[in-house]
C-alpha cells in the first residue's frame, strides 16, 4: 500500500472551492441549455403564428383585389375615396 500523505486544510480548501466552481458552472451550463431549448420553443411557436398571419395576409390581399376588380367591372376604371365613400372615375 502507498504512502498516505495527510494534506493540509489549505489544500483541501483549494480542493473544495475547485469542485464548487465547477459544480457551479456545471449547473449554470444545464441552465443556459434549458433555456436555450425554451427559447427555440417559443421561437418554432412564433414561426408558425407568422405563417399562418402571413397566409391571412396574403388571403386578404387576394380578397381586396377581387374585389377592386370587381368594383372596375362594374364601374369602369378609377378609385376609392374612402372618407367620402365615392367611386372616382378615371
Amino acid at each position: 500500500m502507498a504512502d498516505a500523505i495527510k494534506l493540509s486544510k489549505e489544500e483541501l480548501e483549494q480542493i473544495n472551492s475547485f469542485r464548487n466552481s465547477i459544480n457551479e458552472v456545471t449547473f449554470k451550463i444545464g441552465d443556459v441549455e434549458l433555456n436555450k431549448v425554451i427559447l427555440k420553443n417559443s421561437l418554432e411557436e412564433m414561426e408558425e403564428e407568422y405563417n399562418k398571419l402571413k397566409q391571412q395576409f396574403n388571403q386578404i390581399k387576394k380578397s381586396e383585389k377581387e374585389f377592386v376588380s370587381k368594383l372596375r367591372e362594374k364601374y369602369g376604371d378609377g378609385g376609392i375615396n374612402l372618407e367620402s365613400g365615392e367611386y372616382i372615375k378615371l
